[in-house]
């Protein structure tokens, strides 16, 4: 039972509590008669009150009983695919724009790959997480192909926050082989830590990294403003991969990066399945979660709401004067 929960049953329980005693009181004073049937009338709606009480306050709780099966999808990943998601994508030296490119990628990869499971992260200055697996491929690729990139504000790449958000997900899997495929043009100014290095390596199999932008680099075309993107200055700016942070990568001995022009769509999706052995076939695992009873909790109190009315009815408290006046 929760703290609000057990704030509403003792409340009601208090407002039971008076009206007992308000009960009492009155008889005391007016000196009512004793009789059996409005007796046994009085004490069932003070029980009934203590039970509505009681259902309403399990309505607001968190209290679960019994099991019910649940088909999880989700922590059975075998690969995950990071795609930059920064404003800079929207450069076209990739026609149409670099986005683009990086999602026909992804749609190749999702549509080539056996056995596989994947999940999808989208990086921009904060992680952006989808988990469809491929065992609805469908689904997968429309959400691959309606993500669109809004240039009304700057968007950079946090890098480091999709890696983490990457392993943290892999972690919780219980397969046996995970790759992560980084599509993004690297533009961004950040260092791989020792620790993050770590966790690369003892983590996943395989690091499959794609530059997607031409090695001269480009001006980011905002299609919505029709214009370049500029800085505070108003200089044009211009995105081009940030080579230290791809030599840091390259250092992995797990790790592999191609650029888009001299990159093979086959070549990842081999990497992806040369370990079809320990990739099992998409299979649902039903699992057992705690069943939620607050909608019976709070038909029972309704239920119970109603029959105390009913005995709140005149005809009800008119019925021991009518049996008082039947038996003089």
């Amino acid at each position: 039972m929760t703290k609000f929960s057990l704030i509403i049953f003792l409340f009601l329980f208090v407002f039971i509590i008076s009206i007992v005693i308000r009960h009492y009181y009155l008889k005391m004073k007016i000196k009512k008669d004793n009789d059996k049937i409005y007796k046994i009338l009085f004490l069932a709606k003070i029980i009934l009150l203590i039970l509505i009480s009681f259902f309403i306050s399990l309505t607001f709780s968190s209290y679960k009983a019994g099991l019910k099966k649940v088909v999880n999808y989700s922590t059975f990943i075998d690969n995950i695919i990071l795609i930059d998601y920064s404003t800079s994508m929207l450069a076209n030296d990739l026609k149409p724009t670099r986005f683009d490119q990086a999602k026909n990628l992804a749609l190749y990869l999702v549509e080539n790959s056996n056995n596989c499971r994947f999940a999808l992260i989208l990086f921009g200055d904060d992680p952006l997480l989808e988990v469809p697996l491929t065992d609805n491929i469908e689904y997968l690729k429309n959400i691959i192909s309606t993500i669109q990139i809004n240039d009304d504000y700057y968007r950079a790449s946090n890098i480091l926050l999709a890696f983490y958000a990457a392993i943290n997900l892999l972690e919780s899997s219980p397969s046996f082989y995970k790759n992560i495929v980084l599509l993004s043009d690297f533009d961004f100014d950040q260092v791989i830590s020792e620790k993050l290095n770590e966790m690369l390596l003892s983590n996943i199999n395989n690091l499959y990294s794609v530059i997607i932008s031409s090695e001269e680099g480009s001006k980011i075309w905002l299609p919505n403003k029709k214009t370049y993107l500029v800085d505070k200055f108003q200089n044009e700016v211009f995105s081009s991969p940030n080579r230290q942070f791809i030599s840091s990568i390259l250092k992995l001995p797990n790790s592999l990066v191609s650029d888009f022009n001299n990159m093979s769509y086959n070549s990842i999706v081999s990497i992806i399945n040369s370990n079809k052995k320990l990739t099992s076939k998409m299979e649902k695992h039903e699992t057992y979660a705690p069943r939620e009873l607050n909608f019976i909790f709070g038909s029972i109190a309704a239920f119970l709401m109603i029959i105390f009315i009913i005995l709140s009815t005149p005809i009800f408290q008119n019925l021991n004067y009518k049996t008082k006046n039947y038996r003089n």
